[in-house]
């Protein structure tokens, strides 16, 4: 039996060894106020991914719905906990309301993530990468219009850097948004394959990036809003599943997604941005 003295240090050096983990690790994910975690599947260390493809319309507020496919992937990076979460909209035809200066556009984004230390299911953002590029219509005599943003997370910040370029001068510029434990900064037109850890009355906010209006034709800069979200009391059924609700709104920006509460699967999305309204239902 070592000397008192000696027990009682390693007893609070086991203590504080403790509860430093506690504080490094596990606290963060339940504080109060904290989003979600990104999802990782113990299938996405896989080369091989799944390929989930979602219908999306967006609805304007005036003119004609245009229907888009997305598709969401996710990358591993070998022998790494480093994910990358990929998406891609098209439209399925061209709008067929040609009277404006810009119709349907495309976009790509990207979630930069790594493996939360200790849980094989759980990651946190490292960085995003958004890419819009709106299609000009046969009136517009100045061609299309392009907008790219791309962020950094680290020490509580993302660092977000962007260029506009198309129908005027380029423009660019940076700037720095506050971010929690998780470091997410929310892209509304990117689904999530899952969100996990979700419950009855849960709330947590976070910045939210519209990549439309950010890179829309009159746009100074990109557009953050600060969203605040809520798991509803109550559940609903979509597409046969029982659902957890999560509804979020900033500014003249909301949201509502669908989360099947057995399989943790996002089903459906509605937001509305500046834009209109977009309808994101899960395909295969």
């Amino acid at each position: 039996m070592p000397p008192r003295r000696i027990t009682l240090s390693i007893v609070v050096f086991w203590l504080a060894m403790t509860a430093w983990l506690l504080w490094r690790d596990i606290w963060p994910s339940i504080a109060p106020g904290e989003p979600p975690s990104f999802a990782i599947s113990r299938m996405d260390d896989n080369r091989s991914q799944s390929v989930v493809t979602w219908k999306a319309q967006n609805i304007p507020r005036r003119g004609t719905p245009v229907d888009y496919t997305i598709t969401t992937t996710v990358a591993h990076e070998a022998k790494t906990d480093l994910f990358t979460l990929h998406a891609k909209l098209r439209p399925d035809r061209p709008a067929a309301d040609q009277v404006k200066l810009l119709q349907s556009m495309k976009l790509k984004s990207e979630y930069w993530v790594e493996r939360v230390p200790g849980n094989m299911l759980e990651a946190r953002m490292l960085g995003l990468d958004v890419d819009v590029e709106f299609l000009a219509a046969p009136i517009n005599p100045t061609g299309d219009r392009h907008g790219h943003f791309t962020g950094q997370v680290a020490g509580g910040a993302c660092d977000l850097s962007w260029i506009t370029k198309g129908g005027k001068p380029a423009e660019h510029g940076s700037e720095s948004l506050r971010v929690t434990y998780h470091g997410v900064v929310l892209l509304p037109l990117h689904p999530l394959e899952r969100i996990r850890g979700l419950r009855p009355g849960r709330r947590w906010g976070c910045p939210l990036l519209d990549p439309l209006e950010s890179s829309a034709l009159f746009s100074s800069g990109p557009k953050v809003v600060w969203v605040n979200a809520e798991v509803l009391g109550r559940t609903e059924t979509e597409q046969g599943k029982e659902c957890l609700v999560i509804e979020y709104q900033g500014g003249d920006i909301s949201g509502t997604t669908w989360v099947d509460v057995k399989e943790d699967r996002v089903l459906r999305m509605e937001v509305w941005l500046g834009s209109g309204h977009w309808v994101i239902k899960r395909g295969t």
